[in-house]
């Protein structure tokens, strides 16, 4: 469930992002929450390498 939650968060996060630098390229937040859905995406991939390997 939690894992489900932060999906939704990683990808509200990248439209947000999306929609923010389209409207103002400058606008800091956009900068900000794209910064955020990146670093959620390396942590989500390597919660999943991880789960793979305990898998094995």
């Amino acid at each position: 469930m939690a894992l489900k939650r932060t999906y939704m968060l990683v990808l509200v996060s990248m439209i947000f992002s999306v929609v923010e630098m389209t409207v103002d390229p400058g606008f800091f937040v956009g900068r900000i929450s794209l910064a955020f859905s990146g670093f959620l995406m390396v942590l989500l991939s390597l919660l999943f390498v991880k789960n793979l390997r305990r898998a094995e």
